[in-house]
């Protein structure tokens, strides 16, 4: 059984469809080979203490396919600021006063394979646009440290290239001139 736990995460379903038991993954799992990494999706133990980073993106998108890794998540990934969300944001899951459009779901998506999961993840750029232009609802701090995190390592006119596709440059433009100080909020 363990030969089908070959690093990467799989869903319960297929398991199953491929012939695997239940209680066969439970004694596998009681034995140490597998590990139920969350409700439904499984990953061979050695890889579950190996890859580290990116599993719970990888767990997020496989349950909801065609979701993209987002928002306060995306910072983690992309090491802007120090959040550290108790979930994973992605575009599957509704955040109240964000709509994704179909620009949203390509403009700055980067592709990647994480445990043999293809996880779409926002950009570091995509992000930093993204907490800016939501920040009211995602959490003004947030958005302060991703933009000066940001900074330290790419361009405003990166950011403004991407705002500019997703139609919110004005206010990114706004936002870049009047960076509020630790601690403050925007106010204009």
């Amino acid at each position: 059984m363990t030969d089908v736990m070959d690093g990467r995460l799989h869903l319960v379903d297929d398991l199953l469809a491929a012939g695997f038991a239940l209680s066969d993954l439970r004694a596998e799992e009681r034995a140490e080979k597998v590990v139920e990494y969350v409700s439904g999706v499984w990953i061979s133990h050695q890889a579950w203490m190996t890859i580290g980073n990116g599993l719970d993106q990888a767990a997020a998108t496989l349950l909801h396919p065609g979701a993209i890794v987002c928002f306060h998540s995306a910072m983690l990934w992309h090491l802007l600021g120090d959040d550290d969300p108790p979930r994973v944001f992605t575009s599957a899951i509704p955040v109240p006063g964000v709509d994704w459009n179909e620009v949203d779901r390509t403009v700055g998506v980067d592709v990647l394979e994480i445990a043999g999961v293809t996880v779409r993840v926002t950009s570091a750029a995509r992000t930093v646009v993204d907490m800016l232009r939501f920040r009211e609802v995602l959490c003004e701090e947030s958005a302060r440290a991703a933009l000066v995190d940001w900074r330290e390592r790419g361009s405003d006119e990166d950011l403004l290239d991407i705002a500019r596709i997703l139609g919110c440059e004005e206010r990114i433009k706004d936002d870049l001139e009047h960076v509020p100080p630790l601690g403050m909020c925007w106010r204009y």
